[in-house]
């Protein structure tokens, strides 16, 4: 029997994470979950933190769930690394995935902080990838290894796209295990022909002469139906109506 390739053995692994993922109901079994995705990713730790999530945070009770060990996660809240740690501010500006190694050393606290993180064995390299959900929610998914620099970027290389669906996924868990259930999200039938055609690339002046309306009315659909969904532009506002099968609903074309 041959065995598989590294790829195809990390393809495996994401097929097989998803369908646990999409089976799980409770929280325990969730953070049991974690705990598989950091063996079988080969990983040292994997975190999940909601930051703004209705009903689970406010200002100074975000949600965690890690693999962290508890001596980490006690010295790390008693000391309020919250206020220190740089990966949150950096991490949650992006778009994109972000790397540990980016992140510019401003002073000694945060240098003794990495240092701390490292002695309580967090990880030698980190990844974040921003979260924001399809009702406005904001998160971080995290993993850090210790390995050397050329397979931390052969990890990459092979698993960034699988790491970006499950962090995803992994949100959606913690708000069906936590129960939260969102109103679903209303957006007018002007709003949903507005966004329609921007997803056809077309402009304000293109989108105002096919719904007979001004460029400036337009506009503002747009920003309405952007800020109902919580998104931070409009190609983000289409990709959540869309997941959220709302977009083509009452668009005439």
């Amino acid at each position: 029997m041959n065995e598989l390739s590294p790829i195809e053995a990390f393809e495996s692994v994401f097929f097989d994470m998803v369908d646990e993922i999409d089976a799980v109901s409770s929280v325990a079994d969730g953070h049991m979950l974690l705990k598989a995705f950091v063996e079988r990713y080969g990983l040292k730790n994997a975190a999940y933190l909601g930051i703004n999530v209705p009903g689970l945070t406010d200002h100074n009770r975000p949600y965690i769930a890690v693999t962290y060990s508890d001596e980490w996660v006690h010295h790390y809240c008693s000391e309020n690394y919250f206020d220190i740690d740089p990966v949150l501010p950096s991490a949650l500006r992006s778009l994109l995935p972000l790397d540990w190694a980016t992140i510019e050393i401003a002073n000694r606290k945060v240098m003794n902080f990495f240092g701390e993180a490292r002695e309580f064995g967090v990880g030698r390299h980190g990844l974040s990838f921003p979260i924001r959900g399809r009702y406005g929610e904001t998160a971080l998914f995290s993993i850090t290894q210790d390995c050397t620099d050329r397979e931390w970027i052969n990890l990459r290389k092979h698993c960034m796209r699988d790491f970006q669906i499950l962090s995803f996924c992994f949100h959606e868990l913690i708000l069906r295990a936590e129960s939260q259930i969102f109103r679903p999200i209303q957006l007018s039938r002007r709003e949903r022909e507005c966004l329609f055609w921007a997803a056809k690339g077309k402009t304000f002046g293109e989108i105002a002469t096919i719904l007979t309306i001004s460029e400036r009315t337009v506009k503002f659909y747009l920003d309405v139906a952007r800020h109902k969904l919580g998104a931070m532009n409009i190609t983000e506002a289409v990709a959540k109506a869309v997941s959220m099968n709302i977009l083509f609903e009452g668009v005439k074309l």
